[in-house]
């Protein structure tokens, strides 16, 4: 793997981009705002947002409840 890195080192010092020139931070802002305000934005915000609260719940009890309802028993619990 750190050969494909060290490989890799003369290719990023050949890539070369043109330089643009700044732009004013209230037009940024402007643009920025626009963008928010657009439907597809919205959609890929929610859903990056409900999806971090819903995927991240976790039950503790799934565990045990299956040991109970499934009739599981471990090598250590068996009679």
């Amino acid at each position: 793997i750190a050969s494909i890195n060290i490989i890799s080192i003369p290719f990023y010092y050949r890539l070369r981009e043109e330089r643009t020139p700044r732009e004013h931070v209230p037009d940024f802002l402007q643009s920025f705002w626009r963008q928010l305000q657009r439907r597809a934005a919205w959609q890929v915000i929610l859903y990056s947002m409900i999806s971090h609260i819903t995927f991240g719940v976790v039950n503790a009890a799934k565990v045990p409840a299956n040991y109970v309802w499934l009739h599981l028993h471990t090598a250590q619990n068996q009679t």
